[in-house]
């Protein structure tokens, strides 16, 4: 049945006069849907920072307000730039839409809490090789 442009599908029973190789099953569908970028939490955090850096704005309360996210979210995403400046270059480089979606704030903040520059790198070094590895 289609809607408009987009083909819905329906569950019910397949076709019985159509071969096994023209079904189309969800597991099909899924595979070959293209994966979107989702928004950078980096990308986010700087957006934080921007509007904490307006004249206007005194307090990270005040950033929550005008963003519709609590004190404490926006404490959260603006020590994500605490990372190292080279780990922030590259999470804001990747183009694999895979790769970029991993990389979640949750996932970052275990990172980004620590202090040691060098220690961050290797914490991260450490994640990007089990990526390879499932990806």
């Amino acid at each position: 049945m289609f809607t408009g442009t987009k083909l819905a599908i329906k569950p019910g029973i397949p076709p019985v006069t159509l071969p096994a190789s023209c079904r189309l099953a969800k597991a099909d569908i899924k595979k070959n849907t293209p994966i979107e970028k989702r928004l950078s939490p980096i990308a986010e955090a700087l957006r934080y920072a921007d509007v904490l850096n307006e004249a206007s704005v005194d307090t990270m309360a005040e950033v929550g307000l005008r963003l519709n996210v609590s004190r404490a979210r926006v404490s959260q995403m603006l020590n994500l730039l605490n990372l190292d400046e080279r780990i922030r270059e590259y999470l804001l480089s990747i183009e694999d839409p895979k790769k970029h979606n991993y990389f979640t704030e949750r996932k970052l903040r275990k990172i980004a809490v620590i202090k040691d520059k060098k220690e961050q790198n290797l914490k991260f070094r450490k994640i990007l090789e089990e990526i390879d590895i499932e990806i």
